[in-house]
């Protein structure tokens, strides 16, 4: 399994970095605690990469939610 945390978080990160099972990605603009920085307006990975995506409390903050949403649904693994 696959998860793109946008804006992670102290309390999450440490327990998804714990399983061993998951490919755990962190990105964000600008966070240290992020390992990929980028605008999520233009995720810079292949189609279909993540089974799961977390990103809460972003859209409101984004120049164009929609575009946002098409580029998170892209890079989302649909079944």
């Amino acid at each position: 399994m696959s998860l793109l945390h946008i804006t992670p978080k102290q309390s999450f990160y440490k327990r998804f970095k714990a399983i061993k099972t998951l490919d755990y990605y962190t990105a964000d603009l600008e966070s240290p605690l992020a390992e990929y920085h980028f605008d999520i307006h233009e995720i810079p990975f292949d189609d279909n990469k993540f089974d799961m995506i977390m990103c809460s409390h972003v859209l409101e903050h984004v120049d164009d939610e929609f575009k946002v949403t098409r580029e998170l649904h892209r890079v989302l693994r649909v079944c």
